[in-house]
């Protein structure tokens, strides 16, 4: 008996450990993107005012709803989780095509936008989109490291069990677009803003100083969607969100980065707006780490970018 025992215990620890590092390893390093690129890809006649592209500095950081109480116009959030100017050339092009065209176009630009030539974030999260010939077009290029059956094969578990519990069944279900599905509503109550509630005091803090990494290419596919807004008419907007304090300093070429975005606001004749440097930035209230503020910091954020909006709007001739 004795001598069953450890082969007993055995039989249960070795699957039930390789099942916990299955679960913990598939549900990380991945993004919910599915509600936003829905409604980016569904035709509607829909006019929105005011179109925000970026990453989760947008996401999660711009509420619409509140840019609308303070300008009067109607606004929409298309941010992407970790998007880059490949991700926002995407959504632009793909707006552009499916959408009315809006009268303002703002874009949030900062260090970790212009990297085009490492892998993009979480790719496997638009394994479902590229059968739309819009997104195959701009995203293909960062395909071919995933083509392998063995590769999507890994990616797409990965993908479907990153997901919440609640939304698993149907993303086993649905690896594709139904477009015309009522299940997909075009309105979302929150305009596409998805906020965190997260704490400051709820998360790990590790700062490390870095250099953020960019090419040309980043840069020149940020003056493509400008030059084609300009030529549409569009308004457009460059911003960057709110850090926690001297959080740029641990960019240590920060200071490049910005002086290209600058080079380009120049270049174009359009505003660029740095609260990288407003005095919420002193205090942690407001974010839940060094460069995302939480749905307080959110709501008080949106409210300053409104009233700016708005000025900008009104001192157009």
């Amino acid at each position: 008996m004795k001598k069953i025992i450890p082969y007993l215990l055995c039989s249960l620890i070795i699957p039930v450990g390789a099942a916990i590092v299955f679960y913990l390893h598939f549900r990380t390093d991945t993004t919910d993107i599915d509600s936003n690129m829905h409604y980016l890809l569904r035709p509607s006649r829909e006019q929105n005012d005011i179109l925000f592209i970026g990453n989760s500095r947008v996401l999660n950081q711009i509420d619409p709803r509140v840019v609308e109480q303070v300008t009067g116009l109607k606004a929409y959030n298309l941010g992407l989780e970790g998007g880059s100017t490949v991700y926002f050339n995407m959504v632009y092009r793909a707006y552009m095509q499916r959408h009315p065209k809006p009268k303002y176009l703002v874009i949030n630009v900062d260090f970790r936008c212009f990297d085009t030539e490492q892998r993009v974030f979480n790719f496997p999260d638009y394994f479902p989109y590229l059968k739309d010939s819009m997104v195959y077009v701009y995203l293909a290029p960062y395909y071919y490291e995933c083509q392998t059956g063995i590769m999507q094969f890994y990616y797409r578990i990965k993908r479907i069990n990153s997901k919440p519990d609640p939304n698993k069944i149907s993303n086993l279900k649905g690896l594709i677009i139904h477009s015309e599905s009522p299940e997909l509503p075009l309105v979302d109550m929150l305009r596409g803003f998805h906020p965190f509630s997260m704490t400051w005091e709820s998360q790990r803090h590790v700062i490390k100083a870095y250099d953020a990494v960019y090419s040309q290419k980043g840069f020149d596919m940020l003056r493509d969607i400008i030059k084609d807004a300009q030529a549409h008419g569009i308004k457009v907007i460059l911003i960057c969100a709110p850090f926690y304090k001297d959080y740029k300093l641990i960019v240590r070429n920060y200071n490049t980065v910005r002086d290209s975005i600058l080079n380009i606001s120049k270049e174009f004749e359009v505003p660029y707006w740095n609260y990288s440097d407003i005095p919420m930035g002193d205090s942690t209230m407001y974010f839940y780490n060094v460069n995302h503020v939480n749905v307080t910091g959110a709501a008080i954020y949106s409210r300053i970018l409104g009233e700016d909006v708005k000025n900008y709007v009104d001192s157009i001739p």
